[in-house]
């Protein structure tokens, strides 16, 4: 069973990976990923070419 992380970093094969809360947005909590060491941040669909998508009016379909 999952369970929430004790903390906001996690690391793989010698890499830190830095867990950002983005608070709600598609779901009820949104996370993106940033890796320092490459300058890298995996922020999924919360950025989409220098447009934040506004869902407020969509449908629940």
């Amino acid at each position: 069973m999952p369970s929430p992380l004790a903390e906001d970093h996690l690391e793989l094969e010698g890499q830190r990976l830095e867990l950002l809360s983005l608070g709600a947005g598609e779901s009820e909590a949104a996370t993106a990923v940033w890796i320092p060491s490459t300058r890298t941040l995996i922020a999924g669909d919360v950025a989409c070419q220098q447009v934040h998508p506004y869902l407020a009016n969509t449908d629940a379909v």
